[in-house]
C-alpha cells in the first residue's frame, strides 16, 4: 500500500486512498532489492549468499561448521 503522507507530530500515516492510520512506532521498510557481488570478484562462487529471508538462512545452515570462517558484507 502506498503511503502519501507521514505526520510525525500526530503519529499518523495517510494512505493513497485517503485513509488515515495512527501508529505508536513507525519503521520505514522500503523493500529494496539486495545488490549481489559482481561475478568478477566472486559473487557467483559457491558459498556466497544473499540474505533476505529465513529461507536464505536455511540454505546457509550446512555452511556453519566448526573451524569455518564467515565474512559478512552488508549495507544500510
Amino acid at each position: 500500500t502506498t503511503v502519501d503522507h507521514i505526520d510525525r507530530e500526530s503519529k499518523t500515516i495517510t494512505l493513497a486512498g485517503g485513509e488515515t492510520i495512527p501508529y505508536d512506532k513507525l519503521a520505514l521498510t522500503t523493500g529494496a532489492a539486495p545488490r549481489r557481488l559482481p561475478a568478477a570478484i566472486g559473487g557467483d562462487l559457491e558459498g556466497v549468499y544473499t540474505l533476505r529471508s529465513i529461507a536464505h538462512v536455511d540454505a546457509m545452515r550446512a555452511e556453519f561448521t566448526a573451524g569455518r570462517h564467515v565474512l559478512t558484507i552488508r549495507g544500510g
